[in-house]
């Protein structure tokens, strides 16, 4: 167990002096996780900003792993060609990405919903 010290919410202002910008903070944040999902296929369940820590020295403590996921190597794959996809803005590739996982996108009367509508609820995740 380590113990860390972190800055208050209301000391952030002072985030771009303490070992780069609090955008390059952000970068590392979605490198880190990144990294764990599509690597090391085990991921960070809950995350939310109550588990990422600003530390006095600029570095990022992330806490909280009680709640993992684990995804599989043809998960891994999956998601990321969903992310090469999201990159592309390639807005049928998503969908049928989607829907080869085995999402379904539905109106109520039962009809599937066009792929815009799956691409837009995949850039919501």
């Amino acid at each position: 167990v380590a113990w860390l010290l972190s800055l208050q919410p209301r000391s952030y202002e002072s985030a771009p002096t303490l070992g780069g910008s609090l955008a390059g903070k952000l970068k590392d944040l979605v490198h880190v996780h990144g990294c764990q999902l599509l690597l090391d296929g085990i991921y960070n369940a809950d995350p939310h900003p109550g588990n990422i820590l600003l530390l006095p020295d600029g570095r990022l403590g992330l806490i909280d792993y009680g709640m993992v996921g684990r995804l599989s190597l043809q998960e891994r794959l999956m998601v990321a060609r969903v992310v090469v996809a999201l990159a592309r803005r390639d807005e049928e590739e998503v969908a049928r990405l989607y829907r080869e996982a085995g999402y379904r996108s539905t109106w109520h009367s039962g009809e599937s919903q066009p792929s815009s509508i799956v691409y837009r609820f995949a850039t919501w995740h």
